[in-house]
């Protein structure tokens, strides 16, 4: 009996130890934190880029056309985002007061000493302001730039170390990011100071090739009603799953009452930030998730953005139209320029992959099947973090039947479209298959053939064309 009774002691105890470990989530004890590539669009570039080089490499090929479009690097938060993270040091000192007699009262569930810690020590950078609202960070600038010598370094007979305008072509956003992350790449191939030998014009905001979507008044109608009460974001935050969130995640922090989303969301984008500009550093605010929460914050995400982006909007697969058939025409192309580079935004990034069919699940994302599309492949801390990337290389291949293959690399990895072989396409394939845009006309097409706001752009630049020549 005494044998039994011990047995049993060992069961409970093993059982008791699991729970807590289950339990008691220390973020600073965590030495993978895999979670950080789960981020959303926040992700940081370098836990989401491929290393193996070995994929750019076709045997008995040569590289001959380098197309990508980049999303700019790293940057700073929205002038309102920067207000709300100040915020955040008034909840940060109720923490703390939460846990004063954390030794005695310490609860299952809440934080470790360590992540009381790194909490205590939050800074927010006093040059946060503002005037630098949206602002690439030094850690954007360098996503860019090394992403720049990584590919040159693959690509040497294509991306030359010598600019010349007849053999490069370049195209970026009108905005501080979008140019910045230009400069960065230049200059990672060219050299410092290499845009002021190039002085490339920025693409204008009503841009059809890197900004489709801001001409649009369809998708812009769209997009306002993405967190309408009775979309699938909004109707998530109204599930059980994200409320056992914020009760959790509430009392992880020595909360007795359930705070509310807003304060949460607050928390969430001052961890991501926080690890996207500080990549060796543990971010501070990370401490109140644990790995489920990220994931339930991930999809929330990607709710919104699936219908931004993906397949929850009919017109998206139409918006990069003209960004689709630019990509087509240098690789249909036998002329230069050899390399085209083109810096945008996260929703371009995320709407080409759309245009291009890749990322699409049987199922649509919905408030209701959560759990069901834990593997999803629509997952914007894949398809657009900082500096995500779609590269597309064209190869000349002498002893192959069909002689020109193409290959699409997402933040530097291969991908693998079925209709391909083993990743490498057949060029002839790619623009049959994506004939539509090739042969279209993208003016017309990329936004269901009815977008009022371009054409009243265009009229309204027509008529100050006409006076401008009336008057002089």
């Amino acid at each position: 009996m005494k044998r039994y009774c011990v047995i049993l002691m060992i069961v409970v105890n093993a059982l008791f130890n699991s729970v807590l470990t289950q339990d008691e989530y220390c973020y600073s004890n965590d030495n993978d934190k895999k979670q950080t590539k789960q981020f959303g669009t926040k992700t940081p570039y370098e836990v989401q880029r491929g290393n193996e080089k070995r994929y750019f490499n076709v045997p008995k090929c040569e590289a001959v056309k380098f197309w990508l479009i980049s999303r700019h690097g790293t940057r700073n938060p929205s002038a309102k985002g920067i207000e709300q993270m100040k915020k955040l040091f008034d909840v940060r000192d109720g923490i703390l007061e939460n846990f004063k007699r954390f030794d005695r009262d310490r609860h299952l569930n809440q934080l470790c000493s360590e992540d009381l810690e790194i909490l205590k020590n939050w800074r927010l950078d006093r040059n946060l302001t503002a005037e630098y609202e949206n602002h690439l960070t030094v850690q954007g600038w360098n996503d860019l730039k090394y992403m720049a010598i990584d590919f040159q370094r693959t690509f040497q007979n294509v991306i030359e170390t010598r600019y010349s305008r007849e053999k490069f072509k370049f195209g970026y956003t009108d905005t501080q990011r979008g140019e910045a992350s230009f400069k960065a790449f230049v200059e990672g191939l060219f050299g410092p100071n290499a845009e002021a030998r190039i002085n490339i014009p920025a693409e204008g905001n009503n841009s059809i090739l890197l900004r489709p979507y801001e001409s649009c008044s369809k998708w812009l109608k769209e997009e306002e009603m993405i967190k309408d009460q009775n979309s699938e974001y909004s109707k998530f935050m109204q599930t059980d799953v994200f409320k056992k969130m914020l009760e959790e995640v509430s009392i992880r922090l020595g909360y007795k009452y359930t705070l509310n989303a807003k304060q949460i969301d607050n928390m969430w984008d001052m961890c991501r930030y926080d690890q996207a500009w500080y990549l060796q550093e543990p971010s501070p605010w990370c401490v109140a998730f644990t790995r489920e929460h990220v994931n339930i914050l991930e999809y929330l995400e990607d709710l919104k953005y699936y219908s931004k982006g993906g397949y929850g909007n009919e017109i998206n697969s139409k918006l990069m139209c003209a960004a689709v058939q630019d990509m087509l025409r240098t690789l249909q192309s036998e002329h230069l320029p050899k390399t085209v580079a083109y810096f945008t935004h996260a929703s371009a990034i995320q709407l080409f992959l759309t245009a291009l069919g890749y990322a699409k699940d049987n199922d649509a994302l919905r408030a209701d099947n959560y759990n069901q599309m834990k593997n999803r492949q629509f997952r914007s801390s894949v398809l657009s973090p900082f500096a995500s990337n779609l590269a597309v290389v064209k190869y000349d291949c002498p002893e192959e039947r069909e002689r020109h293959k193409v290959q699409f690399f997402l933040n530097e990895r291969p991908i693998d479209f079925e209709w391909c072989n083993i990743g490498l396409c057949d060029l002839r394939e790619v623009l049959n298959r994506y004939r539509h845009f090739l042969d279209g006309d993208c003016k017309n097409m990329y936004c269901g053939g009815n977008n009022s706001n371009y054409l009243k752009l265009s009229t309204l630049m027509i008529c100050f064309v006409t006076l401008i020549k009336f008057i002089f």
